[in-house]
């Protein structure tokens, strides 16, 4: 996907800065992301995020369609793991009280669908 192929530059881009290091990796974490941010060229005119959006732009123009859709990550950042865990309980809750209704519902569907079908094949034999 797009934001594989960001992220991988993002490594890449890592793993190139601390080459002759013990810091070179496989991976990182989200929180490192921010570093981006912070790190400056020699410059000290971009951010590391600034010469990797550059990079994008210029050599993988596809990457660029990512943008859109990341902007219900910016949306998302202010809700609370929490609530939503309180939120998707309650209505786990809600859920099973309705259940028995639901389920009464549905057989009764299923029997008048049945006897519909059952009332058309007695009144085609007739």
């Amino acid at each position: 996907s797009a934001l594989q192929q960001a992220l991988l530059l993002v490594l890449k881009a890592g793993n190139i800065l601390n080459r002759w290091t013990p810091r070179v990796s496989a991976g990182f974490s989200v929180i490192d992301l921010y570093k981006l941010r912070d790190l400056k060229t020699t410059d000290n005119k971009q951010s590391l995020m600034e010469v990797i959006v550059k990079l994008i732009v210029a050599r993988a123009p596809p990457l660029v369609s990512l943008v859109p859709s990341l902007e219900s990550v910016h949306k998302a950042r202010g809700v609370n793991s929490k609530d939503v865990c309180r939120m998707l309980e309650e209505l786990q809750s809600g859920l099973l009280k309705i259940r028995p209704v639901l389920t009464a519902v549905v057989s009764e569907s299923e029997s008048r669908a049945r006897f519909g079908v059952l009332s058309s094949v007695l009144e085609e034999n007739e």
